[in-house]
């Protein structure tokens, strides 16, 4: 089978992955005109992916294409899987080898992600942990990254109760105990089960949120995901009258809190709770004992690293999941040295088989690639009809695509799921954005992501500021079927080249400003790493402003080589208006706008709209 091409290639031996890496090396062209300070860009594509002989070939078509574009230099690498055992360490390893003159890495297939988190609201009742996949950990190469389970910060440690539980069960989070947070709170029960007769015996748990069974050193159930309310079951042998070991791990994310534990004896027909009366503790006594958590993790430590924390403590072991980002001076901020995008098709799987929904997009982009047209020449901004165009970050949006592509060359659209599907197919657009909310499966108009299956769009670079468009794992690196994000670049043919947004939870208060002074004269890749770099520095561990809380969240998958304007040659050199000139003074209908520049209610017509009155932002 062949697996790369063999002229050029060299190969070398990945220490710490223990990998065989193959690359090929381009040789660099002239790039006159080009505003890149780097000149160096790697595709790194997981294992299985890079068996494939056909998707090989795709792949090495858009390393030519990058070539031939920009000039650069492109290294194809591969790395293993997660299931093969590759690693966020290993990978970010990999990266700081290769720096040298490096633009950014295209992350190709089923790559290591890494995780990160903070907690809500520390030291109150509503404590909770948000969690989600951040790729800005492979983007900076030089800074420090901690993973130490930090803890709640209103105890002196992660343990903040023993006590006697008389059953595991429960309803809500009320009937925690009041020393633990109403969120993000664990509890082990220990001690035995007593069975009243002999034979095999059911098991099942319905919980809000993870959950595991030991039974006789036996792993039952393990169901340590943080979905709610599913059955999860097994099956053990009990004996009558025998005391059998038994351990139970539970963590509460945030939200509603329950946990029901149930059996199906050998003689019975249905499913009962298990009742009190089982339950012994480690002294022989009524009840379980029970330990309870001001973390999700079950973790215990009073050993305070205080390094830019707010938290009360930190544990000496690691969960997996970052919780700090420093530069090497210890300061919270940090800057991103190299941009990263991702192109998985997994992440798109309802749509149909990864491998060709992959091959479908490499096609699509090298066939733009090659005919380099200069047809789009206009955006579209697509609002909720609760949206204020006076506001400052919807002006950002307007403002930042007018300074792209013309103030005559922006279209400002309040649209429901039909009206949204038929703009973006389009083919005048090049930019569209979408703000309002959204989920992994859904747009808050009514849009979901597979319709998209097939669908002829316009528009190259798609913009969500919105939850979860581009979420595609989850926490515990579960896939999802599908995104937003993710059905826009492989559910469709034409455009759809590149997507923005957030792998948990964004809005228009994120992304506005990407646009606004970062993507002009630039390509998406390196106006995100500019934007991300000017907001950074802005964020704050303690006190931490809310509207960057769910910075680390922001993620690029697609081609990171668009820019915001076609041009008939390249290198690309995008037409640039200046932002001054874009916020000149423009009408709007008063019959479907109120006073203050907001969309009224019950208006789906999709209508061009400007500004009310002339602004510049700084």
């Amino acid at each position: 089978m062949l697996f790369f091409r063999l002229h050029l290639i060299s190969l070398f031996l990945l220490i710490g992955a223990s990998c065989l890496v193959a690359a090929e090396k381009y040789q660099l062209k002239s790039i006159e005109g080009a505003a890149h300070s780097k000149q160096k860009v790697l595709l790194i594509v997981d294992n299985e992916t890079a068996q494939n002989e056909a998707l090989n070939s795709a792949i090495y078509r858009y390393a030519d294409d990058i070539n031939s574009a920009f000039g650069m230099a492109v290294q194809v690498h591969t790395f293993p899987s997660p299931e093969e055992g590759g690693t966020a360490v290993d990978l970010r390893s990999f990266l700081q080898n290769s720096r040298d003159s490096l633009n950014g890495a295209i992350l190709i297939g089923n790559l290591p992600r890494a995780t990160f988190e903070f907690i809500q609201n520390p030291g109150t009742a509503s404590i909770r942990y948000q969690r989600w996949i951040t790729d800005f950990y492979f983007m900076d190469l030089d800074g420090t990254w901690l993973d130490t389970a930090a803890g709640w910060a209103g105890s002196t440690g992660g343990l903040v109760l023993d006590r006697i539980d008389a059953t595991p069960n429960f309803a809500s989070n009320s009937d925690a105990p009041s020393e633990v947070p109403a969120d993000s709170f664990s509890v082990r029960w220990t001690g035995f089960l007593k069975a009243p007769e002999t034979g095999l015996c059911s098991l099942a748990i319905i919980s809000d949120n993870q959950r595991r069974l030991w039974l006789k050193d036996s792993l039952v159930i393990d169901a340590w995901v943080r979905d709610w309310d599913y059955k999860y079951s097994g099956a053990t042998t009990l004996v009558k009258g025998e005391l059998t070991p038994v351990q139970i791990d539970y963590a509460e994310e945030w939200g509603g809190a329950n946990f029901h534990i149930y059996w199906k004896l050998p003689s019975a027909t249905a499913w009962t709770l298990i009742p009190n009366s089982v339950w012994f503790s480690s002294d022989n006594s009524a009840g379980l004992n029970a330990s309870y958590f001001a973390n999700v993790w079950l973790q215990t430590s009073e050993k305070n690293k205080k390094i830019g924390s707010a938290t009360g403590w930190k544990s000496d072991t690691s969960n997996g999941v970052f919780d700090g980002h420093y530069a090497k001076d210890g300061s919270v901020a940090d800057s991103m040295e190299i941009w990263i995008s991702r192109l998985d098709p997994n992440t798109a799987g309802l749509l149909g088989n990864p491998t060709a929904l992959l091959q479908k997009y490499l096609d699509k982009l090298h066939v733009w690639y090659s005919s380099k047209a200069n047809t789009q020449s206009k955006s579209v901004y697509f609002i909720t009809a609760d949206a204020d165009t006076t506001s400052a970050s919807d002006r950002k949006f307007i403002l930042g695509l007018s300074a792209i592509y013309g103030r005559d060359s922006l279209d400002v659209i309040l649209a429901d799921s039909a009206e949204y599907a038929t703009n973006i197919a389009n083919p005048a657009y090049g930019w569209a954005t979408y703000v309002g909310h959204g989920d992994p499966l859904y747009l808050g108009n009514g849009f979901r992501a597979k319709d998209l299956r097939g669908y002829s769009v316009g528009p190259r670079i798609f913009h969500f500021a919105s939850c979860s468009p581009l979420e595609n794992y989850d926490i515990w690196g579960n896939p999802w079927s599908v995104s937003v994000g993710s059905a826009h670049i492989f559910g469709t043919v034409g455009g759809g080249f590149v997507s923005i947004g957030a792998s948990k939870t964004s809005g228009d208060n994120q992304l506005d400003d990407l646009m606004y002074y970062a993507v002009v004269n630039n390509t998406i890749g390196d106006a995100y790493l500019s934007w991300i770099n000017e907001r950074i520095h802005k964020n704050t561990y303690s006190p931490r402003e809310g509207i960057y809380d769910w910075f680390y969240a922001e993620t690029l998958i697609g081609d990171p080589l668009q820019s915001g304007l076609l041009v008939p040659e390249y290198p690309v050199s995008i037409y640039k208006k200046s932002i001054e000139n874009a916020s000149s003074k423009f009408k709007y209908s008063t019959q479907n706008w109120d006073a203050t520049g907001r969309m009224k209610n019950g208006n789906s017509t999709a209508r061009k709209i400007w500004l009310n009155k002339s602004q510049t932002l700084k």
